[in-house]
């Protein structure tokens, strides 16, 4: 009986240790980017170190506006796995990411900005937190109006995974992917 039982219980640690497989790179990343497709905070909280997710997740402002600002550069959204490429140390998920083109913005934003101080400077009722709340305002429309539009842009990037010890990927976010993501917000404010 005793050796009955040690045999069940090696065979059954060898399953648990053998069993386990790593995470394929292509749900790895499918599960990031359907994360900041939908918002999913408990999957992008592993990200936060990325600046642009940061700042996406956690700024200041009203929440309704930047909840509405979230939604609208995300809304048309779309991907596809083009390739999957595996090697010793990780992998490299190539992606053509669409969505529609945010590359204009901050070009808006900056001109109806930039007036609604001029018109508000000497009148007295400007201060820093009016300013503030204004100006995500004018954001928040401007990046609703361009979400509306029928144009998409597709670009092909490049998503780099390294193997961790948790028999998965940690994924290099990086500039391009962000930019890719948010429609060319980013290129268009640099």
């Amino acid at each position: 009986m005793k050796k009955l039982l040690s045999m069940l219980l090696i065979g059954l640690m060898s399953i648990s240790i053998f069993g386990c497989s790593f995470i394929k790179p292509e749900d790895k990343a499918t599960e990031f980017l359907n994360a900041v497709k939908t918002k999913n905070e408990d999957v992008l909280i592993g990200y936060t170190n990325n600046k642009y997710l940061n700042l996406l997740l956690h700024s200041t402002g009203d929440k309704n506006t930047l909840d509405e600002i979230y939604k609208n550069l995300f809304k048309n959204l779309s991907f596809k796995i083009t390739s999957v490429t595996e090697n010793k140390t990780g992998a490299v998920v190539k992606v053509d990411i669409t969505n529609v083109n945010f590359k204009k913005v901050f070009d808006n934003y900056e001109d109806k900005s930039y007036d609604y101080m001029i018109l508000n400077l000497y009148s007295g009722k400007l201060n820093k937190k009016k300013l503030n709340k204004k100006c995500l305002d004018i954001l928040a429309k401007e990046i609703s109006s361009a979400s509306k539009s029928k144009k998409k842009v597709t670009k092909s990037v490049k998503i780099n995974l390294t193997k961790n010890e948790n028999y998965s990927y940690d994924l290099n976010i990086d500039t391009k992917l962000m930019d890719a993501l948010m429609g060319g917000l980013i290129s268009g404010y640099q």
